[in-house]
């Protein structure tokens, strides 16, 4: 036996103590598994060969089919064409159109197009209100309080020293006068 084709593995058996020798053939099992891959190869390119035959088949038919059209027929073809076309091109302005209303009553671009998209879906409209709210109150807070820290000392104290401390310091100051 090689000894790279045969390994033997020694298990041992929990309910007796006896050991089983078992052998494992890595050659026979990489083939089987080498011949598993090629049939799945194999099947995958019928598969894509059928498909490739669907599709020319079916372009073939839609070439014949539009070759049998009559003159009537292929204008009238033509103009469904056409209002299809119209009918997107129209779309398309009308969704413009209201961007470009979105924009002017202040809304952001990526707001407005969120908006058109979800097709004014009242969950969008409220996020983007409530976004906006907590800005302005974020804003609000800002200035409000820029505007009210004041550096002037609680009392009416104009020298940064309240009313306790101007007494405390004549006091003190009394008292050495007294002293001397």
């Amino acid at each position: 036996m090689e000894n790279n084709t045969i390994n033997t593995i020694n298990t041992n058996n929990t309910n007796n103590t006896n050991s089983a020798t078992q052998t494992v053939d890595y050659e026979a099992e990489y083939k089987k598994a080498v011949a598993e891959r090629d049939n799945f190869r194999a099947e995958a390119e019928k598969q894509k060969q059928l498909k490739d035959r669907y599709a020319s088949e079916n372009a073939e038919y839609k070439r014949k089919a539009e070759s049998q059209l009559t003159e009537d027929e292929k204008k009238a073809k033509e103009m469904q064409d056409l209002l299809a076309d119209k009918e997107r091109i129209e779309s398309e302005l009308s969704q413009m159109r209201l961007e470009r209303e979105l924009l002017a009553s202040g809304f952001t671009s990526e707001e407005s197009e969120k908006l058109i998209k979800s097709k004014f879906a009242v969950k969008d409209i409220a996020d983007i209100v409530k976004a906006r709210v907590d800005e302005a109150v974020k804003s609000a807070r800002a200035e409000f309080t820029k505007n009210t820290t004041s550096t002037a000392p609680v009392g009416g104290a104009k020298e940064g020293k309240s009313d306790f401390q101007k007494r405390q310091e004549e006091r003190k100051q009394n008292t050495n006068i007294v002293e001397l």
